[in-house]
């Protein structure tokens, strides 16, 4: 039995899992309802020099990388801004450029292993796609992660403003309180805010701009209060006050939720991670027992239909114990 048989259909296995991944949170993006509520309110405007309000005020003057064809790469359809979000989003002080530069190191690296120790083409295009995939799932859940721990610090730092404000101070100094006692990320966030407002942003362009890195609906819940407060008047700490109410009542309702479908969740991941198990373990007792599968169309055509139906399934019983609250 040769590295080959071993390594090929486990890369394969990995990438159509990929795949899968990527088109599923593809075909439901984060923050869509956030970003369209936020326009409603806050919609994007052009100055006098023909960019958007609330872009990077120095956009003319960002640097996504020091070598010159990537950074005009970079620059072509705002795909250096949209990379940059999402490193920021992550948490990541990667720039754009770096960015694309390890995904291609990686994607080179594994693609030169695979062709070295099986030299088959087709498993090496195959390693390839898999380094140059895995980069993007690795910043999704960078910014999967942040998100929660931004909505774990949100209540206390709301408390802050809330009690800041009742106290006398103003608004600014409340976001300056936040930045200088709260960890990260709400503490960098709000920071990065402060630095924006004192470049000549508005203060709800700061606040929009959270919304958009972080993608929270409850942080969305702040954003559309703070900016009605400010179109029609009121009283800033209330409103905070019961977005606070709010917000704890909805993280109870979610950990109720996720005691409740605990048990589903974990049967789909046993489910959904056994087929793949039994099979490394057969490859690798009884390498003979499935030579047929590979060798054959009708063997490949069954085990390829398995594998999408196995994934299937992950995504059937995640929509299920997925609800919203």
């Amino acid at each position: 039995m040769t590295l080959a048989t071993i390594l090929g259909p486990a890369a394969t296995l990995l990438v159509f899992a990929l795949v899968a991944v990527g088109i599923h949170w593809l075909s439901e993006p984060p923050g869509v309802a956030a970003r369209s509520r936020l326009a409603t309110f806050a919609p994007p405007t052009r100055n006098a020099y023909g960019s958007q309000r609330g872009g990077s005020l120095l956009m003319g003057q960002r640097r996504f990388s020091d070598i010159p064809g990537l950074q005009r790469l970079l620059q072509r359809k705002d795909a250096g801004e949209r990379l940059a979000e999402e490193l920021a989003r992550a948490g990541m002080t990667l720039r754009p450029g770096e960015y694309l530069l390890m995904r291609w190191a990686v994607a080179l690296l594994l693609a030169a292993v695979a062709w070295i120790s099986s030299g088959a083409l087709i498993l090496a295009f195959v390693a390839a796609a898999t380094g140059y995939l895995a980069p993007i799932l690795y910043v999704r859940w960078r910014q999967r992660r942040r998100t929660r721990q931004f909505e774990e610090q949100l209540v206390d730092a709301l408390v802050l403003i809330s009690n800041a404000l009742k106290s006398g101070f103003s608004f600014m100094q409340a976001m300056q309180a936040v930045a200088d006692e709260m960890p990260d990320p709400i503490s960098a966030e709000f920071r990065q805010a402060l630095i924006e407002t004192r470049m000549g942003a508005a203060v709800d362009e700061a606040m929009v701009k959270i919304a958009k890195r972080v993608r929270s609906a409850e942080f969305e819940l702040v954003v559309s209060g703070m900016i009605i407060q400010r179109q029609v008047g009121g009283n800033l700490a209330e409103i905070i006050s019961n977005v606070v109410h709010t917000v704890r009542e909805r993280h109870r309702i979610q950990r109720e939720v996720r005691t409740l479908t605990g048990e589903q969740r974990m049967e789909g991941a046993v489910l959904g991670v056994l087929p793949l198990v039994l099979l490394l373990v057969l490859l690798v007792l009884q390498p003979t027992y499935l030579s047929h599968m590979w060798a054959e169309t009708a063997g490949r055509l069954m085990l390829g239909a398995g594998f999408l139906t196995d994934v299937i399934g992950l995504l059937v019983i995640r929509r299920l114990v997925q609800i919203e609250v």
